[in-house]
């Protein structure tokens, strides 16, 4: 994924972004959570860790990966503050330094729109790499309908740059996705709209839920 200037320079300036709930894709692994007796989390893109706190609230083994330093400090901080136990690592898709089939779930919340198309194809392998057989995959991403939400600059027919956004931003539709995820077990795609708020303040992101499993 790689870093980024201005959004380290973000997370400097106003700490915790996009608040310390869950987010959507955390939501949706509740259920499969005990379901299927989930123990190993990745969370990739995690930023500060929302997500990687919710998990370790609920007793799981959590890694934390994401490029900048800026967003893990502030992830290790607050993991002091509650006495909580997440492996932060400064490393991103679609290179990790995990050993094989090494997770049962990896979930990531607008992480994966950074991602070039040939970065987005590294990543499914590696995501297959290290999760393990029949392991589960959330991923909350930004749609095509995004486009339609503010002022963007097209870059090319599916990548943009919107004004406030700190990198090109790659937009995705159902096909797409599918096709992406075409060697894996695709259990739903399902449009979100996702509300913030945050710095210009409440806003609706239009996105595409993906959850999918590994296949043997």
């Amino acid at each position: 994924m790689g870093t980024d200037k201005k959004l380290s320079t973000r997370y400097r300036k106003m700490g915790f972004i996009w608040g310390q709930r869950p987010s959507p894709a955390a939501e949706l692994a509740k259920k499969y959570i005990v379901e299927d007796q989930i123990k190993r989390v990745l969370d990739f893109g995690c930023g500060y860790g929302r997500d990687s706190f919710y998990y370790a609230r609920n007793g799981l083994s959590v890694s934390g990966i994401d490029p900048l330093p800026e967003a893990l400090e502030l992830g290790k901080d607050w993991a002091d503050s509650e006495d909580l136990s997440v492996d932060f690592r400064a490393e991103s898709l679609p290179g990790t330094s995990f050993e094989p089939d090494s997770f049962d779930l990896a979930s990531s919340f607008n992480a994966w729109q950074f991602l070039s198309e040939e970065e987005a194809k590294a990543a499914v392998a590696e995501l297959g790499r290290i999760l393990k057989p029949l392991g589960l995959l959330i991923i909350v991403t930004f749609s095509l309908e995004e486009m339609n939400q503010r002022p963007a600059k097209r870059i090319s027919e599916r990548v943009v740059y919107f004004d406030a956004a700190t990198k090109p931003i790659r937009l995705y539709n159902r096909e797409e996705l599918r096709e992406l995820f075409s060697d894996w077990n695709v259990i739903q795609i399902k449009s979100l709209d996702v509300c913030e708020d945050h710095e210009g303040g409440p806003h609706i992101h239009k996105e595409l839920a993906v959850v999918a499993r590994r296949t043997g």
